[in-house]
This record gives C-alpha cells, structure tokens and sequence, in this order.
C-alpha cells in the first residue's frame, strides 16, 4: 500500500491567500485520519474534508454560498454514498438530486457564472471563524490526484486550487502527466522609471531686525483734531519650504529562460529533499477535529 507521506497532491488549501476585489476566505483540508484513501478488502474509499472560514468582518471578505469538488466527469453521484456534511457542528440533513443540497453537475447542465461541474454541497459557510466537514464513500476506488476545490459566494468564484481526491484517470496516466517534475532557471529584469518631484511648501514672514521710523511730510503741532504721518519700514526674510523627491514605476519585465532540467540543480543538497506535504496544515487538521469531537 502507497504511504500516506508519498501522497502525489496537496492535503491543504488556502483561498484566503488569493487577492482581489473580493476574497472568499477559506481554507480545505484533507482529515487524512478520518479518510481511506487506500481502502482495504471490505472497506469504501472515504474522503473527509474540513472547510474553515479565515476572514474578517472587512467587506472584502464574503460568505461561502456552495463549494463544489471538481470530481472527474466518470465519477456518478449514484457511486457516492455515506455523504455527512457538518456546519459549525451541526449534522445537516442530505437532500440529493437537482433541487436538493448535493448534487452531481455535468457538462452543459448549469450556468458557469453560478456553479462549475463537480460535486457540488450547496451550504453556506460564515467568512469568520465558520467551520464545515464534508464525508463520502466511494463504491469504486479512484486514484488519488489534484482534485480542484471551487467556492461561490454572492457572485464570485474562487478557483484554481487543488486538493488530493479522487480522479477518474488511470494510475499509469497520473504518474506520467503529474509525477514528473522539471526545472527552468531564467533571469528576469524589468526597467524602473524615476520621475523626481519639487513641492513648494507653505511660506512663513519673519522680521529681520527692528523697525526704521521716519517722521511725515508736516510736523504735528498741537492742534485739535489735527493729524500726522509716518512711514515704516521693516526688512523680512522668507523661509520658502522645498520638497524635492521621486517617484518609482516599474514597466514589463522581461526573463532570459535557461535548460530546462529534470534536477533542481541551484537548491543545496541539504535542502534538496522531498517535502511532506501532510505536514502543511497537520496542526490545523489536529485543531479542526478536536471541535468536531467535542460538539458532534
């Protein structure tokens, strides 16, 4: 049997991670102790994921509506069974079909503005702190692969990451089109335009010594009501503030691509070694299904 560490997908995922306009903040893990991956005789291939909400009350975060799992398009819902879904730790009644909550979509049969084909659990998920479990059997074993996870959530759709689970490509087929693994080295560049900049400040008057006195054009006797006439005169400095700077703005950058390699020759050989990738979101997991059996 192929060990659990060997497996050739990721077990975690994170879409909080992926900016934009808006963000459905979730991440999905693979409960590699709950699931069977490699059945033995007698037993189902079982597939448990968690579903965690990591956002904020920010409104760039939004709502998960449905998730769907991306299963292969040979996978039927008639061979799904044993389907449990847990929202915040309440068991959900499965209603399956069209107009139930876990359905089966197939090419041609929905809007792809709305869903995409898969297996699709229409449950909504709070953006902070939400915490979903999603369990099935399979009657027939699959191959394991990169199984793409694909969330909705008030008109957005977060794509492109993908899980382990079960695939409907021969074994064979898998391990040459995504086992394999190549390097490229390249250099990139990219040019920096700096544009300098002079702000003029705000100005301040000051006064450079004393005032200079000088009697009017008549003298001033003493007469009632009369007037007189000086002049003053004051020399001023001005302080005039100067802001000089610039700015920085990059343009396309270009790469210069070397051989590609089946070798990672440019990692250190102490560096150089196979990740696990059951390790990424082990502590997650472990947390994850500590709730889950303390409310369920």
């Amino acid at each position: 049997m192929q060990e659990l560490n060997e497996l050739p997908c990721s077990i975690g995922i994170d879409y909080s991670e992926i900016t934009g306009d808006y963000i459905l903040p979730f991440a999905i893990a693979l409960d590699l102790d709950a699931s069977i991956i490699y059945p033995q005789d007698g037993e189902l291939q079982r597939f448990c994921y968690f579903i965690t909400g990591k956002g904020d009350l920010d409104p760039i975060n939004i709502d998960l509506d449905h998730i769907t799992f991306a299963l292969g398009s040979k996978i039927s819902l008639d061979e799904i069974a044993n389907i449990i879904v847990s929202v915040d730790g309440v068991k959900q009644k499965i209603v399956l079909g069209e107009d139930g909550n876990v359905l089966m979509l197939n090419s041609g049969e929905y809007d792809p503005e709305e869903d995409c084909e898969g297996l699709k659990f229409d449950f909504g998920l709070d953006k902070t702190n939400g915490i979903m479990s999603i369990s099935f059997d399979l009657l027939n074993t699959y191959p394991i692969g990169q199984m793409e996870v694909v969330l909705f959530g008030r008109d957005t759709i977060a794509q492109g990451l993908s899980i382990c689970g079960p695939v409907d490509y021969s074994a064979d087929e898998y391990i040459v089109n995504h086992i394999a693994t190549g390097y490229q080295d390249a250099t990139v560049s990219v040019p920096i335009t700096v544009t300098p900049y002079v702000n003029v400040g705000q100005t301040k008057t000051y006064l450079c010594g004393d005032g200079l006195f000088f009697a009017g054009i008549s003298a001033c006797p003493g007469t009632i009501n009369g007037t007189c006439q000086f002049t003053i005169t004051q020399n001023i400095c001005v302080e005039v503030p100067i802001e000089i700077g610039s700015t920085a703005s990059i343009s396309n950058l270009s790469c210069v691509f070397g051989d590609v390699a089946k070798e990672n020759k440019n990692v250190p050989a102490s560096q150089n070694q196979k990740v696990q990738t059951q390790s990424v979101y082990g502590k997650t997991i472990k947390n994850i299904q500590t709730f889950f059996k303390k409310n369920i």
